[in-house]
C-alpha cells in the first residue's frame, strides 16, 4: 500500500511533517486491502495498532460541553495525538480520521476535523491539523469498493472548490493508493 499526500510545502504544516511522515511510512507498509474481505477493517486495524505504539488517543470528543450520552461519529474524531514540535517548542495537535464512507460525508467530516482543531487552539494555542485518511479513485476501483464511497480527488476537489473557504484550521488529505 502506498500513501500519498496534499501538503505540499506549506510552510505552517512545516511542525507536523515529521509525525505525517511517520505515519505515511506505517501505513505504507500494510499490505495491499483484499477487495474480498474487511476491506476498512484492514485499515482500521493498522491505524488501531499505529496508534496504541505512538500515543495517539481513539474516539475522543471535538467539544467539552457535549456529553458522552451523545458521542456518536458526528461528534468524535477517530484519532488524535498531541505532540511538543522540536522546531517552535509548542505542543501541537494531529486530528485524524478514516473516511471510507459515502460522498455525502465529505462535508462533515471536513467540518468535524475543522471544529476539533479549532477547539484546540482556542484552549491550548499551538497548531491544530485535521487529516483525511482516504482512498485514491485508482485504488477504490481496484479493491472494488462501493461506488458511493468518497476518493482523495472527490475530497480534494471539495476542498478546491468552495469548501476551503468556510475552513478555519489547516487540513490535509491521505490517500491510500493502488
Amino acid at each position: 500500500m502506498r500513501i500519498s499526500d496534499n501538503l505540499g510545502n506549506n510552510a505552517q504544516l512545516n511542525c507536523f511533517q515529521r509525525i505525517v511522515d511517520k505515519l505515511k511510512s506505517e501505513l505504507s507498509g500494510l499490505p495491499p486491502i483484499s477487495p474480498m474481505f474487511g476491506k476498512s477493517q484492514t485499515v482500521r486495524a493498522a491505524m488501531n495498532e499505529y496508534a496504541a505504539r505512538n500515543n495517539w488517543h481513539k474516539k475522543v470528543g471535538i467539544n467539552s460541553n457535549i456529553t458522552g450520552s451523545k458521542h456518536n461519529s458526528n461528534y468524535f474524531v477517530e484519532y488524535m495525538h498531541d505532540f511538543m514540535c522540536t522546531k517552535c517548542d509548542a505542543i501541537h495537535r494531529i486530528n485524524l480520521e478514516l473516511c471510507f464512507d459515502n460522498r455525502q460525508c465529505i462535508p462533515a467530516n471536513l467540518l468535524k476535523l475543522d471544529m476539533a482543531n479549532a477547539n484546540f487552539i482556542n484552549k491550548r494555542g499551538g497548531k491544530s491539523l485535521g487529516i483525511v485518511l482516504c482512498l485514491s479513485l485508482n485504488a477504490k476501483q481496484i479493491g472494488k469498493w462501493d461506488n458511493s464511497v468518497a476518493t482523495f480527488e472527490e475530497y480534494l476537489l471539495a476542498l478546491e472548490t468552495g469548501y476551503s473557504a468556510y475552513l478555519r484550521t489547516n487540513l490535509a488529505l491521505l490517500s491510500i493508493e493502488a
